[in-house]
């Protein structure tokens, strides 16, 4: 556990994601319970009984998800402009994950940068980062390209509801706080659940979970098969 005027972030010690993130001065929990997520824990979406070989998403029926067994946590800066511990775990695929949760002096905001390596495979797989909001009925914005869209009110019908494409932001409001946050470096993103594939009409809003869609081979047009060795990736949220 570390904390700062803002904040107090709580560790999984098996997954390394943050079991809790207590906004001090809403004196609310930021993260759901009720997930079976942490805030930043890694899942690798494997479909090894289907290869690159067609345009179309696997089953999601038959997905298997897994995520790091057991992590460590330590200090790697703590200065008078902010406090980083790094988490580091691995997990089916990923021989090395380095979660950085960085928590500022004077600065209502908290930073989660990642250091992946990848192993190389053809196999159908995708990786999220799973980000799982707390709060009662939880009503999602995002932006895009000179706009913003809440999804289902502001789609025509039709329109792809597996995933979305985010210019800077997303927003999550409950009834108890509204949290903002930002995937710099990984654009896509999944709500509420992450696998594509289901095609759905209208998207069940069932929870405050935004899911990072890291990566996928699923299309092989134009795209590597496979997606392997050294990645960085950044997420900021307020």
């Amino acid at each position: 556990t570390f904390e700062n005027t803002f904040y107090k972030a709580t560790f999984d010690p098996k997954t390394g994601g943050i079991a809790s993130l207590l906004d001090k001065t809403l004196g609310k929990e930021l993260v759901d319970a009720a997930s079976p997520y942490k805030l930043g824990q890694l899942i690798y979406a494997a479909s090894p009984e289907e290869t690159v070989g067609s345009l179309v998403c696997p089953d999601p029926n038959k997905v298997k998800f897994h995520s790091a067994e057991n992590s460590t946590q330590a200090v790697r800066v703590a200065g008078p402009v902010f406090t980083a511990v790094r988490s580091t775990s691995s997990a089916k695929m990923f021989p090395g994950i380095e979660m950085d949760v960085v928590l500022y002096a004077n600065e209502r905001r908290v930073d989660f940068n990642f250091k992946l390596r990848k192993d190389h495979t053809f196999d159908r797989e995708a990786v999220y980062i799973a980000f799982p909001f707390a709060g009662a009925s939880p009503a999602f914005r995002y932006e895009i390209g000179g706009g913003n869209v809440r999804p289902n009110e502001d789609h025509f019908p039709g329109a792809c509801r597996e995933w979305f494409s985010v210019q800077r932001w997303v927003t999550v409001n409950t009834q108890d706080a509204g949290v903002a946050w930002s995937p710099i470096d990984t654009p896509l993103i999944t709500l509420c659940q992450m696998t594509p594939g289901n095609w759905l009409d209208t998207l069940p809003i069932t929870n405050g979970t935004v899911f990072a869609y890291v990566m996928n081979n699923y299309w092989f047009t134009n795209y590597k098969a496979s997606q392997d060795g050294d990645f960085t990736f950044r997420y900021s949220l307020t």
